[in-house]
């Protein structure tokens, strides 16, 4: 665990770097990014506590202020109306489609796309989100025995009081809040220059299983992470799981 806690300790440091040194042009555009920041680091010390679901509605937050801060930054007469509540019709509109994130994504992506496109921000979202609402598999999860020689040998439980516990959990909650940071890291050198990560830094959509905690292959034979089970009640990966398990147990405890 030592690894992953020192590189999302480090990217947060590089994170806050770049809110205290960037020329934000105006404070309303630098309180989203710090913003951002502190979400960044709730999302940290929640994964440290093993409190899984509640470190993914950070992380999802802190993308949403960082995406308004970048929009904002080429639109800064915006960003006044914005903090001071005025604006015409037409701006006053404009500010509230901004509020949908749909909708900040899609103008988001009219600006500019490099190594992130829309769809990546729309799936790294909803695999976000789907983890902040009120279901089953925001507050269960599959557990497999170290021990076990047989895979089917798995338990669903509930996620416990104070979190989840031991050194192998935290670390997997780690690395979905890495997989965020670098993310929304990318985002800042695309859009404002800012460099902040490797240069042979790439997007891998497969690590978006890190945060869906599932996967299958396709009928080409790659990898797609699950991603959202929006409006499709019964598809988490958690659900069938759950049903096979109470159909070998004969339980339902």
């Amino acid at each position: 665990m030592d690894d992953i806690f020192e590189i999302v300790s480090n990217n947060l440091k590089e994170y806050k770097q770049f809110t205290e040194t960037y020329n934000f042009e105006n404070k309303y555009v630098k309180c989203l990014f710090l913003n951002s920041y502190n979400h960044f680091l709730a999302a940290k010390i929640l994964a440290e506590t093993g409190l899984i679901y509640q470190s993914y509605n950070c992380l999802r937050m802190a993308l949403e202020c960082e995406w308004l801060g970048i929009y904002f930054l080429k639109n800064l007469d915006l960003s006044i109306d914005w903090a001071h509540g005025t604006g015409n019709d037409h701006t006053i509109k404009t500010i509230k489609k901004l509020e949908r994130p749909s909708e900040l994504r899609k103008e988001l992506s009219k600006i500019s796309c490099k190594r992130i496109k829309e769809n990546d921000r729309n799936e790294i979202y909803q695999a976000l989100s789907d983890k902040s609402h009120a279901k089953y598999a925001s507050s269960a999860v599959l557990t497999i025995s170290l021990n076990s020689g047989d895979q089917s040998e798995y338990q669903i439980d509930c996620v416990p009081a104070g979190g989840l516990k031991g050194e192998i959990n935290i670390a997997n909650i780690l690395r979905a809040v890495n997989v965020v940071q670098e993310f929304a890291m990318a985002e800042i050198e695309d859009y404002l220059g800012y460099k902040l990560l490797p240069e042979d830094w790439i997007y891998i959509r497969a690590k978006l299983s890190k945060i869906s905690q599932g996967g299958f292959r396709n009928k080409n034979g790659d990898f797609e992470p699950f991603v959202s089970s929006q409006k499709h009640p019964g598809t988490d990966a958690i659900c069938p799981a759950e049903l096979l398990n109470v159909i070998r147990t004969q339980t339902i405890k």
